[in-house]
């Protein structure tokens, strides 16, 4: 199951443009991160800039609409995010717990939608589901995950889970190329014979 754990810090609201953590913050926040890490449970994560240099894309009527920031009337704006993959809702609560947080900061834990949340009718008669399900089943079978999708025949982690296949790439050699190889070889052991005996 995977989970966004969202850090939403008081005032940042108010923060100006090029605001960042001090070093101290930084290098507590780091300990943290690699203990997810160690862990095996990290996907992503990342640190976003004040709401003073961000904009906001509104819609209407189906027109759309660009306003810069900041946003002074936001009550809560999202200072960070980590997106963890864990075996319950219990064990997200557990890391985020851990999280060496500042009396301003609050953090907000929210699974992410899985394709088997929704209704099999829908997953399975949109186009993009449907072969997001076939190649998964084709190429990565041992994945538990809908959208793991990696290359054929290779050994790079899965794109969705990060997890090494555990099927070994199998590279074919044709009939011609054993053959030109041979042919190397053999001329090869000649070359190596005459110039020996001169």
């Amino acid at each position: 199951m995977r989970f966004m754990t969202i850090m939403m810090p008081k005032g940042y609201e108010n923060a100006k443009p090029g605001t960042v953590p001090d070093v101290k913050a930084i290098e507590t926040m780091r300990k943290y991160n690699e203990q997810l890490q160690k862990a095996g449970v990290l996907l992503a994560l990342d640190g976003l800039t004040p709401p003073s240099m961000c904009a906001r894309v509104t819609f209407k009527g189906g027109k759309s609409k660009i306003t810069d920031g900041p946003f002074p009337e936001a009550k809560e704006v999202v200072g960070g995010f980590w997106i963890i993959e864990v075996k319950s809702r219990e064990e997200a609560l557990e890391w985020a717990s851990r999280i060496p947080g500042a009396d301003n900061e609050t953090v907000e834990v929210r699974r992410l939608l899985e394709i088997t949340d929704f209704d099999a009718d829908v997953s399975g008669a949109h186009p993009i589901v449907s072969d997001i399900q076939r190649q998964t089943k084709r190429q990565h079978p041992q994945c538990p995950h809908p959208s793991c999708v990696p290359r054929a025949n290779c050994r790079a982690p899965c794109s969705y889970c990060g997890k090494l296949r555990r099927t070994k790439a199998v590279r074919k050699i044709s009939t011609s190329s054993i053959a030109a190889m041979i042919r190397v070889r053999i001329a090869s052991h000649f070359v190596i014979q005459s110039i020996r005996r001169r």
